[in-house]
């Protein structure tokens, strides 16, 4: 049996334009900074139609290649990596990574920063970004005030898509889901850092600089935002025993230095924001006023344009949380919220560089941890 020291995997579907570069950059950093491991570079492809496989085979590098249709019948980020996971299990593999396909910032530094730190002892090492304010808005409204305010640790990107980890994180994620749910789609990511910091894992920060990606407009990530919403609201319902008694929020070690720099800025949809959310107060009235508490209801509904502050954000997210336990459509009544508290994000920040928005961020993160017995209080009748 073929045995490789690092597996660096890249999940991908009709990613022709970017995998050479991706590829090329991930071989060179592997030479460059781990020249006495023998390493292997996986693409898990979903069998995409635009030569995607055929690109990764025909570029040149002297790492080995290998490309892989994933097996799992869910198609999806989350059976791409598992494919990946399975494979470094196999080739006998003490350190594993995966970068995103789309990647147009990485170099070869990303290589030796994501790793290194695993070659001395930490479990899973997750990124951190200079990123453009309207950019990762799912990261920016749900995951990070969540992982911060509930789960108590300050980890900024918990959903970058950059990792690192050892076989023993590995292992802990394939015995933890059964790969028939969203966590086989973009469900992953916050999957494996929730899991981490609930598993009691050395966990790491690793400053990258700027993320330079597709991007995409915060109203286009609807499905997105659906499976990783999903995916953490289980978790967190699931684990209240394990985060319940949690009393202050633990900081996890940065690697390298974060300066000040402006990342790129795109335009975002304002006024389709808009018309989600009054869309939604339209046709989710009945629904939201059995999910949210009355006060809630009543300052939503009132609304005739979106205002939604980090404190009420903070009582939306959780009554949705608590809801999510029980039967019914509540993922469609929550969309045109958040659609609604990316609407008010911008009109906040609009006049704010993405540093000064940073804080702004962080603040509503501070909110959530201030506000999580709020939560307590509503999963507990659900225990008994």
């Amino acid at each position: 049996m073929d045995k490789f020291d690092i597996v660096v995997g890249i999940p991908t579907y009709n990613n022709s334009k970017t995998i050479s570069f991706v590829v090329k950059q991930i071989d060179a950093g592997l030479r460059k900074h781990f020249p006495n491991r023998r390493a292997l570079i996986v693409d898990s492809d979903a069998r995409s139609n635009d030569g995607t496989m055929e690109v990764f085979e025909g570029t040149e590098t002297k790492t080995e290649k290998l490309f892989v249709h994933y097996k799992n019948p869910i198609s999806g980020k989350g059976s791409a990596l598992k494919e990946i996971f399975e494979l470094s299990i196999e080739k006998n593999s003490e350190f594993i990574a995966v970068f995103d396909s789309d990647l147009r910032s990485i170099t070869p530094e990303w290589v030796r920063l994501m790793i290194k730190p695993i070659e001395v002892g930490a479990d899973f090492t997750v990124p951190n970004y200079f990123r453009y304010k309207y950019d990762g808005t799912i990261t920016n409204n749900i995951c990070f005030p969540l992982i911060y305010g509930v789960l108590c640790r300050n980890i900024r990107q918990p959903i970058g898509g950059d990792f690192a980890f050892n076989r023993a994180m590995v292992e802990f994620w394939l015995g933890r889901t059964s790969w028939e749910n969203d966590i086989a789609r973009f469900g992953i990511d916050i999957f494996m850092t929730s899991n981490a910091v609930l598993g009691n894992f050395k966990v790491k920060q690793v400053f990258l600089g700027e993320k330079i990606h597709d991007p995409r407009n915060p109203t286009d990530l609807k499905p997105m935002f659906s499976q990783v919403v999903k995916t953490f609201f289980g978790i967190i319902a699931s684990s209240k025993g394990e985060w319940f008694k949690l009393k202050e929020v633990g900081e996890v070690e940065m690697v390298g230095s974060r300066g000040d720099v402006e990342p790129q800025a795109f335009e975002v949809d304002v006024e389709r924001m808009r018309e989600d959310f009054l869309k939604g107060r339209r046709e989710m009235a009945g629904r939201w006023k059995s999910i949210l508490d009355a006060r809630t209801f009543s300052l939503i509904h009132g609304m005739e344009e979106p205002e939604v502050d980090a404190e009420l954000w903070c009582d939306i997210v959780f009554d949705f949380i608590a809801h999510s336990t029980g039967e019914g459509d509540w993922m469609n009544a929550l969309i045109p919220l958040w659609s609604a508290r990316n609407y008010s994000f911008v009109k906040e920040t609009e006049s704010m560089s993405s540093l000064e928005a940073e804080q702004q961020i962080l603040e509503q993160a501070r909110i959530f941890f201030g506000k999580r017995e709020r939560l307590i209080e509503k999963l507990e009748p659900v225990m008994r």
